[in-house]
Parts: C-alpha cells; structure tokens; sequence
C-alpha cells in the first residue's frame, strides 16, 4: 500500500514546514480562531515561543501563549508611529532572553486594525517584524468580512491584494456545514440557501456558522523554489486532527458506472438489448464504402440490390412517376 505524503498544513502546525508570512483569513461565517488555537498549541509542544500582539479584547486572549503584546484598539481610529516602535521594542526585548537558535511564532489576531488609521500602512508592521534577525514566523489574521473605511486611499492596493502578493502561505477557514449545504444544493439543481440569504436586506449570519465540530481549511504554500502546493483539508477542533477532505465520507468521489445493469434504476426505458436483438444486429447488413484507387483519391458508394429490387440499369428513374 502506498503512503499517502503528509498534509502541508499539518508540517506548518508542527512547524517542520517554514514560512515567514501566514495569512489566515476568516469571514463572519467562520472564525479562524480554532486554527489558531492549534497553531499555539503546537507551539508549546515544539518549544516554540509564541507572542501575541493583542489588537482588542476577544475570544483568543485565552489562548495559550508565552507573551502578549497589547494594543488596544481606539475609537479615534488613529495608529501613531509610537505605536508600532514600542511593538518591535518589546519584540526585541523578549527575543533577547532567548539563544539565537530559538524559534519564534509571532501572533497578530487582527490585521485589520492597521487598516482602521487615517494613513494605514500595513506593509510598516509586517516589513518592521520580518526584519528583526531572528527566526520567526509571523501569523497574521485578516477578517476579510470588515469593510475598508471611506477614507482608505484608492492608491492603496486592498488588503486581501496586498496578502496574496506578500505572504509565503494563505489560509482560509470556512464552515463545513455550510459547505456540505452548498455540495447538496449543487447535486440537486437548487439555489444554495446561503445564496438566498444574501438578497436579504442586512447582516445575515446563516444556520450553522462558526462551526463548532468540525472547518474546512485551504491552503496555498509557496516554497522557496517558486513551487506553490494546494490542499483542501478538514479541521476536528475537539480532537485537534486534520485529515485531507478527500478522506472525508461526504466528498469521497463516486466510482465510474459498472457495465453490469443495475435492476433498480428507476428509469422508463430499457438501456440493454436482449438476445433476439442481439443476433438481429449481427445479421444486418449496412451500407458500406468501396475504395478506388483514382487520381483524386475518392470514394464511391457501391449498393448491392436485392432479388426483390426492380431498377432498371439503363433507366434508373424509369420506376419512379416523374
């Protein structure tokens, strides 16, 4: 039996993979926190020491991690430069308790926060972080179902623009319930009912969303060597396993059609045919082209008549009543 190679997303967790950059991006229908989690999680396994850089008070700051770094979010919406200088201060402060050996996963729960100042620049606290020498991985989450302000430049390229440009390795969660809804949907030549939800009016958050059991996670890692890997795989949050979404029972493709009839089609015609048929068929005799070695290289249809045929060779019209 072959041995299926290992989940890209899996040899990120444990960290054996490297990437500079991850961008985890959720929508309001999907937190990516379980990921995060479990990101955490295998860091204190691996002796990898996690910081947090807090952007607000949420579901992650109980999260498991060595050092936290807080910068609340203002309602003036304003980032100074201050700001980001005490970020890598206290970066560099906690990495110089540490041998040069040590690894690093730097945590940013929200990316958007940057977005929100009145000359947001998103480049400036990512760029100041992969700069420290250091060996780090910086885990940035983007919530791509906040709008952009107003005052976002147009000069500017989007943040989810900017990510898909820079980051070595781009995440996204969604909800497998509603993923399973969409499959069933499709298979049925229905309108999926999240699509039906969207022309309502409002903020809608579907039956099912932030799945609690179980997300889809896809994943697109890009190597040194330019190579870039796709996966698509399935996130067991109470256990923490991760299995490839092929694996899983409801996406495992259909084999192809057996010759064999199957009785119980429910279908009003008969696809086979039967014995007496069969020899029919080996008993007719059908038209056939006979070719002529000519200059032109053509072909002519040659009919041999029956006994019952009446055709006059010199007349070949004289039977039909012109």
């Amino acid at each position: 039996m072959e041995k299926k190679p290992s989940l890209i997303i899996k040899r990120l967790l444990t960290f054996k993979e490297f990437s500079p950059l991850i961008t985890i991006s959720d929508t309001i229908l999907q937190s990516s926190y379980p990921l995060v989690f479990q990101f955490l999680k295998e860091a204190k396994y691996h002796n990898v020491i996690s910081i947090h850089i807090k952007t607000g008070i949420n579901i992650i700051n109980q999260a498991i991690s060595d050092y936290s770094i807080p910068l609340f979010y203002r309602e003036n919406k304003t980032i100074k430069k201050k700001d980001f200088v005490e970020i890598i201060n206290n970066i560099q402060d906690i990495c110089g308790k540490y041998e040069t050996s040590q690894k690093f996963v730097i945590l940013i729960d929200s990316i958007d926060v940057y977005n929100m100042s009145k000359k947001p620049n998103i480049s400036e606290i990512i760029s100041s972080i992969l700069s420290l020498h250091i060996s780090k991985t910086l885990i940035q989450i983007y919530h791509s179902s906040i709008n952009l302000p107003k005052s976002y430049p147009t000069y500017i390229p989007s943040p989810s623009e900017l990510f898909s440009y820079i980051s070595t390795t781009i995440i996204s969660v969604h909800s497998l319930s509603h993923e399973l809804s969409i499959r069933n949907a499709k298979n049925k030549a229905l309108t999926a009912p999240i699509e039906n939800d969207s022309f309502i009016e409002g903020t809608i958050v579907p039956l099912d969303s932030n799945d609690e059991s179980r997300i889809i996670i896809n994943t697109e890692h890009r190597r040194k060597s330019g190579r870039s890997i796709n996966e698509k795989s399935i996130l067991t949050i109470k256990t923490g396993t991760i299995i490839s979404i092929t694996d899983l029972k409801e996406f495992k493709e259909t084999g192809h059609i057996k010759d064999k009839t199957n009785e119980n089609l429910n279908i009003n015609f008969e696809l086979t045919l039967t014995d007496k048929q069969k020899k029919q068929k080996e008993k007719l005799t059908l038209p056939y082209f006979k070719s002529q070695i000519v200059i032109n290289q053509e072909s002519s249809i040659y009919y041999s008549p029956d006994p019952e045929d009446d055709i006059d060779e010199e007349d070949p019209d004289n039977d039909l009543l012109l």
